[in-house]
């Protein structure tokens, strides 16, 4: 095989991990649709045959738990769906290939005006740099004055080398 093929393959390989990558967040978030709509209102409490059913409870159903594996997943698509679409406006089309963990965790800072640069910094970003920005916001690493600050002190004991670390 030439080198050509090779490359060829391995792109190809990379692009068919994509599709199915923004496939699977589509089946996601078609997922947190019908969850949000099953959990707003309780309406999951007409399946379950009970008044007094919680959502946990209509969670751990097999036929449910083969779909959704926890609550705290569930929890999370449905507050992914309330957010993004619902409250936001954005599409399912523009959420495609984002990663749903760091949709996630930027929603304590949603705004109107920034939902779609996180939107599309969750479909570049890497992790790390993602809570890095969220964090920090836009200031590059590499142009910053780095204005540093003890936080920690290490104290080492001189007979065994054991090591703490303490809060300055």
């Amino acid at each position: 095989m030439s080198q050509l093929q090779k490359s060829k393959k391995i792109f190809e390989a990379y692009s068919k991990l994509k599709t199915l990558s923004q496939s699977q967040t589509g089946i996601d978030f078609e997922k947190a649709r019908l969850l949000s709509f099953l959990k707003r209102n309780e309406n999951y409490k007409l399946l379950t045959g009970s008044l007094t059913a919680s959502w946990a409870s209509f969670l751990a159903d097999p036929e449910i738990k083969s779909v959704v594996n926890s609550v705290s997943t569930a929890n999370r698509w449905v507050r992914l769906y309330d957010t993004y679409v619902e409250k936001f406006k954005i599409s399912l089309a523009e959420l495609l290939g984002a990663d749903t963990l760091m949709l996630d965790i930027a929603i304590p800072k949603l705004t109107k005006s920034n939902v779609e640069d996180f939107v599309e910094r969750a479909k570049s970003l890497s992790r790390q740099d993602f809570k890095r920005r969220l964090r920090f916001g836009d200031v590059d690493e590499i142009t910053c004055e780095h204005k540093f600050q003890k936080k920690y002190v290490l104290q080492e004991c001189k007979k065994c080398g054991y090591q703490i670390k303490e809060k300055k």
